[in-house]
């Protein structure tokens, strides 16, 4: 075994741990049940006009397997939350346990490897890389996980998403749809445990966008994926398993769906 191949069991093996004591860390009961718990989180970031405070104690609980969508004005801390439960922004204070792991406890290479191995984020603006064709995009994290036949699995899972041919096109020659399937596929390639999506719909038209959606929410159906969906449509929002309101960085509201309200929380909804 090489160095970097033991670097990267000892890291695994630390987040292995750093799960096992995060499930009884914060004494909650069923914390052990949940895909996501933030409990009192803040940031707070520094100005030349002073403290700017992002998140204001936000709490939430989500349980795995649910679809939640987060609503909400601009400027109310949506895309902040999702980067802190990435792991991608630290919390200045409060509990964050994603996957059952507590981010705080986590170096920077952890926390690159926990994002590889156990998240997916699909983002308003695609993130393809232009140089690579749609099969060597969504083969990257697969090959950077050490998966074995990457470019077999990365293929098979654009023909999921329709997009079987399509594998040598570069991004530049891909609709805007047919880049965001892409990165649906790259989302999803890994199996991640949750995933996030930051308003995927927001550069497409509106008959692309809900094929996207459907799209997303059928794969959300058949791996069981956590989702957290952000987006400014009530609509789409409206097909998740519960709906929270964010406002200046904290949960304000929260609402079942009628189609969820006959669901309880062996089901995957987890009161927030």
């Amino acid at each position: 075994m090489n160095a970097p191949d033991k670097m990267s069991t000892n890291i695994h093996t630390n987040l292995a741990e750093k799960a096992t004591d995060s499930m009884t860390a914060d004494g909650t009961a069923d914390s052990a049940d949940l895909s996501i718990l933030m409990n009192d989180v803040r940031l707070t970031l520094t100005s030349a006009a002073g403290e700017v405070n992002i998140l204001r104690g936000l709490d939430l609980r989500v349980a795995a397997g649910e679809a939640i969508g987060v609503v909400g004005p601009s400027g109310g801390g949506k895309s902040t939350m999702i980067m802190i439960i990435a792991g991608l922004e630290r919390a200045t204070s409060g509990i964050v346990k994603t996957a059952g792991i507590d981010l705080a406890s986590l170096s920077e290479d952890d926390l690159a490897l926990f994002r590889r191995d156990r998240i997916g984020i699909v983002f308003q603006d695609f993130h393809l890389i232009p140089t690579m064709t749609a099969l060597e995009n969504v083969a990257v994290p697969l090959e950077f996980a050490g998966k074995p036949d990457a470019f077999a699995k990365a293929e098979a899972q654009l023909e999921a998403v329709g997009l079987g041919h399509r594998l040598t096109h570069y991004p530049g020659q891909l609709s805007g749809g047919e880049q965001q399937r892409v990165a649906l596929a790259r989302a999803f390639a890994v199996e991640p445990a949750i995933l996030l999506a930051d308003e995927p719909t927001g550069n497409l038209d509106r008959a692309t966008g809900k094929a996207v959606m459907d799209l997303l929410f059928d794969l959300h159906d058949r791996s069981g994926t956590t989702l957290v969906l952000i987006s400014h449509d009530p609509k789409l929002a409206a097909r998740c398993d519960r709906i929270v309101t964010l406002t200046d960085g904290r949960i304000v509201g929260e609402e079942i769906p009628a189609h969820a309200q006959d669901r309880g929380p062996e089901q995957g909804v987890a009161s927030a």
